[in-house]
């Protein structure tokens, strides 16, 4: 990730998102502080070949699980820790 503070509020964002297996997607755009941003999809690889703007193809089942609102208490399950098949993306590391 690659932020560049612009002006205020307003930064330049680069993003490379690593999902093992299945491949990476780079973003990249103006990344505003104080309201909703898009970044423009600039390239993936695996399952995400081909993806540019905003449109990614329809995700594997076990990428798009409920989301988990970031916070500082946030643990992962035992079975995650303890990298259980059914509770990682495949190949993941720690």
């Amino acid at each position: 990730m690659y932020l560049r503070k612009m002006e205020t509020g307003t930064r330049e964002a680069v993003y490379s998102l690593d999902f093992s297996d299945y491949g990476h997607v780079s973003m990249q755009g103006e990344y505003l502080t104080y309201e909703d941003t898009y970044l423009a999809v600039t390239g993936g690889s695996g399952i995400f070949e081909g993806v540019y703007g905003q449109g990614i193809p329809e995700l594997p089942t076990e990428l798009t699980g409920k989301p988990v609102m970031p916070s500082p208490s946030v643990e992962p399950s035992p079975n995650a820790k303890a990298t259980e098949p059914h509770a990682t993306i495949p190949n993941f590391t720690n």
